[in-house]
C-alpha cells in the first residue's frame, strides 16, 4: 500500500472512533426532575405574610424549576430547605426572622454553573394590633366624655382608636397600651358601641372588636 492509501485508511479509522464517541457527547435534556439545574423561578409564598413577634413557621414556595439543591434565601441568608416537587419546596423560618416587622426578600438559588438565583418574592411582616381589654367597658348615656384606655398588643404612635369605625383622638402611651378621648356625643344613647385599633400603612391593620356598652 503506498503512503496515500494508508493516509486514507488511517482517515476513515478516525471518522469511525468519532461517531462511536459522539453520543457521550450528547446534552442531557434539562430537566431538574432529572437533577439538572437551572435558575430557578418562584410563583407564590404561602404563607405570604405573618404577625410579628409570632413563632416561626414552615414556609411553602412554589415555582419552577427547584431541584434537591435548592436553597430559599431569606433577605440574603440561607434557610433550611426541604425539596418536595420541581415546583413545590419549603423552608423553615425560625421566630428570629419575624420578630420585627418589614417587608422580607425571599428568593431561591440553584447551584452550580447553570443555575442561579430567582426573582424576589416579597414576604410581609406585619404590626396587626389587637386588644385585649378596655376600661371602662360601659358608661350611662348622657354622661360626660372620658377617657378610654386601650391594652392589647402591637401597638405603635400612630396608632388610632376607632369608636363605631370612627377614629378618635388617641394617645401613644406604650406598645400595649393606647387610650382615646371619648366625646359626651358619643354616648348620648344607648346602645353597644365598637371599638377597634388601627395601624395605618401597608404593614399595619385593624384589630379584633371589643364591645363598649352604653347602658
Amino acid at each position: 500500500m503506498n503512503g496515500r492509501g494508508a493516509w486514507l485508511v488511517y482517515g476513515v479509522a478516525i471518522a469511525a472512533a468519532i461517531c462511536l464517541v459522539a453520543p457521550a457527547l450528547a446534552v442531557p435534556d434539562d430537566n431538574p426532575a432529572a437533577g439538572i439545574d437551572a435558575v430557578p423561578a418562584i410563583n407564590n409564598l404561602n404563607p405570604a405574610s405573618r404577625n410579628s413577634g409570632t413563632p416561626g413557621f414552615t414556609l411553602h414556595v412554589w415555582g419552577t424549576n427547584f431541584t434537591a439543591t435548592s436553597v430559599v434565601r431569606w433577605n440574603g441568608v440561607a434557610k433550611a430547605t426541604t425539596f418536595l416537587a420541581p415546583n413545590h419546596i419549603t423552608a423553615t423560618i425560625p421566630a428570629a426572622d419575624v420578630a420585627t416587622s418589614g417587608n422580607k426578600v425571599v428568593r431561591v438559588r440553584n447551584p452550580g454553573p447553570t443555575g442561579g438565583l430567582s426573582n424576589p418574592a416579597i414576604f410581609k411582616v406585619k404590626d396587626i394590633p389587637a386588644i385585649t381589654r378596655i376600661r371602662p367597658t360601659t358608661r350611662v348615656h348622657g354622661m360626660t366624655g372620658f377617657a378610654l384606655y386601650v391594652d392589647g398588643n402591637h401597638f405603635l404612635p400612630t396608632s388610632r382608636v376607632r369608636w363605631n369605625g370612627v377614629e378618635k383622638t388617641t394617645t401613644y402611651i406604650s406598645a400595649t397600651r393606647v387610650q382615646a378621648i371619648i366625646l359626651a356625643a358619643d354616648i348620648a344613647t344607648a346602645g353597644n358601641r365598637v371599638v377597634r385599633v388601627r395601624n395605618p400603612g401597608d404593614l399595619g391593620g385593624l384589630s379584633n372588636a371589643v364591645t363598649f356598652t352604653v347602658t
